[in-house]
């Protein structure tokens, strides 16, 4: 009985510390939930910051590119006219080119011309004598002094010249100030270009970023939700353990009643053992003395045998021994009475059980001492009073001994 209280007291106490225990680790769970989920809320809210600053930063180089773009159209529409300007001063060049190359090979006939008329006069001056030489001046003179046609003549060749010229070193300077600014242009141009494949690559790389973000968003959004359904899911077993804690403290509170009860009960079984110990010593000293009459009966009893001289004690008048009652055989149809043994005194030989008249035990009766089934000895009664008997062990087995508490069964 003790021991299945304790047991019961025990197992109170594991599943009282198994509950606290739950509770504490759904606590640090709950706790670190919390944690996560507001971490979880304040990443979402930087990268919703993150996306809005990314959305305005595309659209700043969206902004920006459709600028470089218009931008790069009107170089684009001055870079033709530019070429159409080149391609039509070109063709006034070259007409120009062509009217010079035209008046140079005129110039050169005339000078040809002069040269030829030169030498002719020079041949005319060696054939004529000296008075012809004068006379050849003079025609020479006549011949070659220009006249005011062909002044200007020349003067209108040396304008045209002059002023071709003249056109000629402004179209270079336009050509050069062209190809300056179609250089200028070209650069600009690439500039451009290069800046719009910058801006181009900065796109990619925000619409990059914004994907990887939004993915990341919905990745987090997705992890909230099963964080949440996990929460819930936890809450609901949190609910559940709970009810389950509410169960077991009712549970615990009928066990402490329970146990008071039977701590009430383990009390008055105590005062019961102690009184059956006390009745117990008391019968263990009257069985001493009745065992120490019996020693002294059963010398007395050999002594007699021996001599063959009556049952008389010596230094007595008369014996009187404790009534021994002989009944005949038993009968076989009666229960098998079982007892324990009391006490034994290996130095007689005899053990005490607790069966005596009252379970109806005679004189000579056998006992079977067994310990869980498994045969210990064999004795016969001696002696007996009203509750106990005392018996002579007759055989034991093979490497054993009777030992108190071990069962008597009466042999039939």
């Amino acid at each position: 009985m003790d021991k299945k209280i304790k047991l019961l007291v025990i197992g109170l106490g594991v599943l009282a510390a198994i509950s606290l225990l739950i509770a504490f680790q759904l606590n640090i769970i709950n706790g670190k939930l919390q944690v996560r989920k507001d971490a979880i809320e304040q990443e979402l809210a930087q990268v919703s910051k993150d996306n809005d600053k990314l959305l305005k930063q595309i659209s700043a180089a969206l902004e920006k590119n459709r600028s470089f773009t218009s931008q790069l159209q009107e170089s684009e529409a001055k870079g033709k006219g530019l070429q159409d300007e080149i391609s039509r001063i070109k063709e006034r060049l070259d007409l120009t080119s062509k009217e010079r190359d035209s008046l140079v090979d005129k110039i050169q006939g005339l000078i040809d011309e002069k040269k030829k008329i030169q030498e002719d006069l020079e041949v005319a001056k060696g054939k004529k004598g000296s008075k012809m030489e004068a006379s050849a001046a003079g025609t020479a003179t006549s011949v070659y002094a220009p006249t005011s046609s062909q002044e200007a003549f020349w003067a209108e060749v040396l304008r045209q010249k002059a002023s071709a010229e003249l056109e000629l070193e402004n179209v270079k300077s336009q050509l050069k100030e062209i190809t300056f600014r179609a250089d200028e242009l070209m650069r600009a141009k690439s500039t451009t270009e290069m800046e719009l494949k910058s801006a181009a690559q900065a796109k990619d790389d925000l619409e990059r970023r914004a994907s990887y973000n939004e993915k990341l968003a919905n990745s987090l959004s997705e992890d909230l939700v099963r964080e949440k359904n996990d929460k819930d899911a936890l809450m609901a077993q949190i609910n559940k353990v709970k009810e389950d804690n509410a169960q077991m403290r009712l549970r615990i509170q009928d066990l402490e009643s329970t146990k008071a009860t039977l701590y009430r009960k383990l009390d008055s079984l105590e005062q019961e053992r102690n009184a059956i110990r006390k009745k117990l010593g008391e019968t263990e000293s009257v069985v001493s003395e009745r065992v120490d009459q019996i020693v002294k009966i059963k010398n007395d009893l050999g002594e007699i045998r021996s001599k063959g001289m009556p049952a008389v004690v010596p230094g007595s008048r008369t014996v009187e021994l404790a009534p021994i009652i002989v009944h005949g055989s038993q009968d076989s149809s009666k229960p098998t009475l079982t007892g324990r043994v009391l006490s034994i005194n290996k130095q007689n030989e005899f053990v005490v059980v607790d069966l005596g008249e009252n379970a109806g035990v005679k004189i000579g009766d056998r006992f079977s001492i067994y310990r869980s089934d498994k045969f210990i000895a064999s004795t016969e009664v001696i002696m007996m009073r009203k509750d106990i008997s005392a018996a002579d062990i007759k055989e034991t087995a093979v490497n054993e001994e009777i030992k108190t508490g071990d069962v008597a069964k009466l042999v039939n």
